[in-house]
């Protein structure tokens, strides 16, 4: 059975809506692979979002 793009983008959805973004701030600002150049937070937070769906 495939996944239609209509179902992915519920858990999707769900997912993105169940994120506290004070928890997001705090664990991406704890981040080791912050480098200080420019944009970091822009990589930051999509890298630790994509660490908790992968835990979940």
């Amino acid at each position: 059975m495939t996944a239609e793009p209509a179902d992915l983008r519920h858990v999707v959805v769900d997912f993105l809506g169940a994120v506290d973004w004070q928890k997001l701030d705090a664990a991406v600002l704890d981040r080791t692979d912050l480098d200080g150049n420019p944009g970091e937070l822009t990589r930051g937070v999509p890298a630790q979002l994509t660490q908790w769906a992968q835990r979940a």
